[in-house]
């Protein structure tokens, strides 16, 4: 299970939300458990995060929601210090990681950790952030507790 944490920005997400298609319901239903649900193909078990009809290795056609640990290590980062949405004018400046999880994939979130100086290969984990209106986002704190 991943911790929990109410997102300390603004009260909306409907501007910041992706649309959930079906086929991504499960991951996003997972996120609102405190659960990282990642796709594994049934052929070749590599995972993946995105829906699609084949599985983009070995190109088969059945893959089964699993839950992933959410440890991994930072791939890329970029801090924004402008303000683009009004959502995220508390949290200025944040930090966006682009994380290559332990099961392979990458995946997007927000450090959560508002001063901390994120570096490439740094490990860290997987947190649900959660908006006051129910919506539930990927986020990352550094692993061993670090903020």
């Amino acid at each position: 299970m991943l911790p929990i944490l109410d997102f300390p920005g603004g009260p909306e997400s409907a501007r910041v939300h992706p649309l959930v298609s079906a086929d991504a319901q499960a991951h996003h239903d997972g996120l609102s458990r405190g659960e990282l649900l990642l796709l594994c193909c049934d052929a070749c078990g590599r995972r993946r995060l995105l829906a699609a009809p084949l599985c983009p290795w070995c190109s088969h056609d059945r893959a089964t929601w699993q839950p992933a640990s959410g440890a991994g290590r930072i791939h890329s980062w970029a801090r924004y210090r402008r303000n683009y949405l009004p959502e995220f004018e508390t949290v200025m400046p944040y930090v966006v990681l682009a994380v290559q999880l332990e099961e392979g994939p990458v995946v997007f979130g927000r450090l959560v950790s508002s001063d901390a100086e994120p570096a490439m290969g740094q490990q860290v984990r997987a947190v649900v952030e959660k908006w006051s209106d129910g919506f539930c986002g990927l986020g990352f704190a550094f692993a061993g507790g670090r903020e």
